[in-house]
């Protein structure tokens, strides 16, 4: 949920955020690692002659992939199918990859194959998940839930299969059923790096605590840093002494969350604390019971450092109604490029009267205002623009001096909504489980409203809409 190219932090030393791709638990073969696992066919028990010539192929589609070259490990995969057509495993890779291109029909039908020629239930239960996380993109949802019931069936003790149905339920609102299933991502290492040892402390499971100090670890992106931080404010409300231990480019921000006593990006700056307990920031809201009609509203958890305002408020100056706005997702998933919006999207906010457009975008995708005809309309605030002292400390000053945000789903979005400032949300059609879906307001901050597409890619209908509400309030401003 990034919106901007920053480099990435490998965080604190005993335990950092970098967000790692889950890895299905499925046996290796011969091949000892050298392809993906669930995509290894050195084990399928071809006969020796066509062995020797295969299995290198088809070890090569799934590394291919690794590496994001997709075309050539579909190539990989279809020379693989062409020696043996009944091979489950290629068809799955060949899935992988067109999800990875967000080709979503040509991935269902690809797992439709792998499903009907695989016999071994604990795979077949994989393939069902992956499917489901497919139909469920593509708006087939009765589909979806179909092959979740299936995959549950199958694989019902399966870390990969759990912890995939549990994005599927969170983001239709199942809460209640997704929240065990959702803590399969540790086991998975979803968030947790290489090498990462949890802290000696004994770890909290909702039980009422009198003098300990209890440490929230942040995980996954910065988005997901600032907006599980609404529950570090929520249990300080509560009585809790809060601890948070997040990304060090984040401590200044979030010291700034009401009650919390300290954040670290090092727990070695707790050795002086005693009595300590811990948690992941991203389970608080399982342990809690939280449903989506009883997430915390404790008005904004965030809030900008005041010198920093009021020279943003010089800076910017009072003139116009002022609307910031972000449009690309810098993260490393196959949705972002979905999630993101072309820059050209915007053109029609500059046809209502007054409008300035303050761009909050920071690295890749700065260089598309070069390219759209209404580029010199676009204020930019500089190479210094959020440039040292923290992340986002800059932004959530700046935002403190404009009527509106305008961003798709990134890490801009939570940072405004923390804040308490108005803003509006383009989502992509089956947008990410915490926006959930059919409501034009978020659980998780009462001043943020969202607009979605009504059809995959209809950014021109999301602006659409965005441009007249706009109008409205520009003309009342003015």
């Amino acid at each position: 949920m990034q919106p901007r190219s920053r480099p990435r932090e490998d965080g604190p030393p005993r335990g950092g955020h970098r967000k790692l791709r889950p890895r299905p638990r499925v046996a290796r073969g011969p091949c000892r690692g050298a392809c993906e696992p669930g995509q290894c066919f050195g084990r399928l028990g071809t006969p020796r002659s066509r062995g020797r010539q295969f299995r290198p192929r088809a070890c090569d589609g799934a590394s291919l992939a690794r590496l994001a070259r997709r075309e050539e490990a579909l190539a990989s995969y279809e020379r693989a199918l062409s020696i043996r057509p009944d091979m489950a495993e290629a068809e799955f890779g060949r899935g992988i990859v067109f999800r990875d291109q967000t080709r979503f029909e040509e991935a269902v039908r690809c797992f439709d194959r792998a499903i009907e020629l695989n016999r071994t239930d604990a795979v077949r239960g994989l393939f069902h998940s992956h499917r489901a996380e497919a139909l469920n993109l593509l708006g087939r949802f009765p589909e979806a839930f179909a092959d979740v019931r299936r995959c549950l069936e199958v694989a019902p003790n399966d870390d990969q299969v759990l912890y995939a149905v549990s994005l599927i339920e969170l983001l239709h609102g199942r809460w209640r059923e997704a929240w065990p299933k959702y803590e399969r991502r540790i086991a998975l290492n979803v968030g947790i790096p290489e090498g990462f040892s949890p802290p000696p402390w004994p770890p909290w499971r909702g039980e009422r605590l009198e003098h300990e100090l209890l440490v929230l670890r942040g995980e996954q992106g910065l988005g997901d840093h600032v907006l599980f931080s609404c529950f570090a404010a929520h249990l300080a409300k509560l009585g809790h002494r809060i601890a948070l231990w997040t990304k060090p480019s984040l401590e200044p921000l979030l010291r700034t969350v009401p009650g919390v006593e300290r954040v670290v990006s090092d727990i070695a700056a707790l050795e002086d604390s005693t009595g300590l307990r811990w948690t992941s920031m991203m389970s608080v809201p399982g342990i809690l019971g939280t449903m989506p009609e009883t997430v915390p509203r404790n008005g904004p958890f965030l809030a900008a450092d005041p010198d920093r305002v009021a020279a943003w408020r010089q800076r910017l100056g009072n003139h116009g109604f002022k609307i910031g706005i972000a449009w690309q997702n810098a993260g490393a998933s196959h949705l972002d490029k979905l999630r993101s919006v072309p820059l050209r999207e915007f053109a029609s906010l500059t046809d209502i009267a007054g409008v300035r457009l303050i761009s909050l975008q920071k690295g890749r995708g700065v260089e598309e205002i070069e390219t759209v005809g209404f580029g010199e309309r676009i204020e930019t605030l500089g190479d210094d623009f959020d440039a040292g002292g923290g992340a986002f400390l800059d932004s959530a000053a700046a935002m403190m001096n404009l009527d509106l945000i305008v961003t798709p789903d990134n890490a801009i979005a939570h940072l405004a909504g923390a804040l308490g400032r108005p803003t509006f949300v383009a989502l992509m059609h089956v947008p990410e489980w915490r926006w959930l879906l059919d409501r034009d307001d978020s659980p998780w901050y009462p001043a943020t409203r969202l607009f979605r597409q009504s059809s995959a890619s209809d950014w021109l209908g999301v602006f659409a809409r965005i441009t007249d509400v706009v109008r409205g309030r520009a003309l009342q401003a003015n």
